[in-house]
């Protein structure tokens, strides 16, 4: 092989080598980017929801009043700053229920209520698999729940 050949090849090579390597670095850096927009979607609807829930219960709206008309035996699902709310809420109104952070530790309750509105469709897909049925603490709100 003559040299002009071996440096094509050579020059191919480190071509290839540096497509590979930037692709990555943008697979990495895209992925990055995206957790960061799903996160920031996460807290911007908590925010939303927070902030309705705290007009709706300074006009007279009570989530645990519509909680305690639900005459289920309820398991709230979650350990975050809805669910501290909520149990807060629930102890004044002087309604019982029961409060897990596992899904396998909602067996034998009627309805479960999910306090982690970004992660509801997964825990819905886990607690059907049990049996057991599930309400979001945003169709409680908005008055959407069965």
């Amino acid at each position: 092989m003559n040299t002009s050949m071996v440096m094509i090849i050579v020059l191919a090579m480190l071509l290839l080598v540096s497509i590979i390597v930037g692709a990555k670095a943008y697979s990495g850096t895209h992925k990055k980017l995206e957790i960061e927009r799903e996160e920031r979607d996460k807290f911007e609807r908590l925010f939303k929801f927070m902030g309705k829930w705290m007009e709706a219960e300074e006009n007279g709206a009570s989530v645990a009043d519509k909680i305690k008309a639900m005459d289920k035996d309820i398991v709230i699902l979650g350990d975050n700053p809805i669910a501290q709310v909520m149990k807060s809420k629930l102890d004044k109104a002087g309604v019982s229920y029961r409060a897990e952070t596992e899904v396998e530790a909602c067996k034998g309750a009627e309805i479960v209520l999910v306090s982690d509105i970004s992660r509801f469709a997964k825990w819905e897909k886990k607690l059907d698999k049990l049996g057991i049925k599930s309400v979001s603490i945003e169709d409680v709100f908005y008055g959407e729940e069965n």
